[in-house]
């Protein structure tokens, strides 16, 4: 008996799973770049409704803080 082989051959699977990887790779990174992003902003926001002599104490003075690349 012959074994039944799938119509494509196996180079074009390897180059799908190949693509689906690079993809779920990429949403993922993109995802936790968003994650970043926003719990960035929430300590912003935080930061930024303290009171003025609260973030004096702290060391900010003014907002050069949120420019800063970390």
């Amino acid at each position: 008996m012959e074994i039944v082989q799938k119509g494509r051959p196996l180079h074009v699977e390897v180059r799908q799973n190949t693509r689906l990887t690079a993809i779920k790779e990429w949403v993922r990174g993109h995802l936790e770049q968003r994650k970043r992003k926003a719990k960035r902003a929430q300590t912003i926001a935080i930061i930024m409704n303290l009171p003025e002599d609260i973030r004096r104490d702290i060391g900010i003075v003014d907002d050069s803080w949120m420019h800063q690349q970390n």
